[in-house]
């Protein structure tokens, strides 16, 4: 099975296309407030082409997501918008849109691939502060999230991407924000999937659609896996890819540890965020 980037532009192909509704694949709508640091990311390739990823708020000015979103993009004339949920929203009084000025920083080899790469990660700046409110808050993540991201445990993945394919291809795209539940899967997954990367159980979490088919599509790549620690929501992860199948169950979708990354995210922001 052949790993897939889950950005705006790039085919999804899947063994059969699935209905709609099976397809934030499985998900459900997004209430505003609920998930304050989801920053959706609209990035403008050198080519002139869209692509949409998503992100987190780890500072009023940093936003984290996967390097593979941002490197080689014209980042000003990308746009990260804060608080919102639906597409008709974005001029909404809690939906906070900010150009993104420069790449703080990466650990991406430009040489390698990036779905083979461990350190496809970036935090990029925004060209000005985000007011926190209800609807804009930073992200919190644990260094030892050990207590949470546990085999067979719940966790919630978000997005904006595919909902549905024709010839295998997405052919719908949500116009809000949804969230879908699904299970840490065992490690051996990971590394069936992601053979190249997945060497440590502390850098990578798979995880399976609890129904076969709930799981992140095209358009999502760089969204946060969170989970729920006791007194809240935590990051435990960030979108990286899946496979070219719609069998969640058997082909996992693969996400970046994010409690691996505390030292690098306390690095890229000087020091204004850092990991409980």
């Amino acid at each position: 099975m052949g790993l897939l980037l889950l950005a705006f532009f790039l085919p999804l192909l899947l063994a059969s296309p699935a209905p709609p509704n099976e397809l934030v694949l499985g998900g459900t709508e997004v209430p505003v407030g609920k998930y304050p640091f989801f920053v959706r990311l609209e990035m403008v390739m050198n080519n002139g082409k869209k692509m949409l990823c998503g992100g987190s708020l780890l500072t009023d000015r940093h936003v984290l997501t996967v390097s593979h979103c941002v490197v080689g993009h014209k980042l000003g004339e990308s746009k990260a918008y804060i608080g919102i949920t639906k597409i008709g929203d974005k001029k909404a009084k809690w939906v906070q849109e900010r150009t993104i000025a420069k790449i703080s920083k990466t650990l991406h080899n430009p040489q390698g691939r990036h779905y083979d790469d461990i350190n496809n990660v970036a935090v990029i700046e925004l060209s000005s502060p985000v007011d926190f409110t209800a609807t804009a808050q930073p992200a919190k993540i644990l260094r030892d999230d050990s207590r949470v991201v546990v085999k067979h445990g719940q966790v919630i993945f978000m997005g904006f991407g595919s909902t549905a394919f024709h010839d295998n291809k997405p052919n719908a795209f949500s116009d809000n924000l949804l969230e879908t539940g699904v299970v840490v899967a065992k490690f051996d997954y990971c590394q069936r999937t992601l053979p190249k990367i997945a060497t440590d159980n502390d850098k990578i979490v798979c995880t399976v659609g609890p129904h076969g088919t709930h799981g992140a599509g095209a358009g999502e790549s760089g969204g946060p896996l969170v989970a729920q620690d006791g007194k809240g929501v935590v990051q435990v992860g960030m979108l990286i890819g899946a496979t070219n199948s719609d069998e969640k169950l058997r082909w996992p979708d693969v996400y970046l540890r994010t409690s691996y990354f505390c030292d690098f995210f306390a690095q890229a922001t000087g020091n204004a965020f850092s990991c409980s």
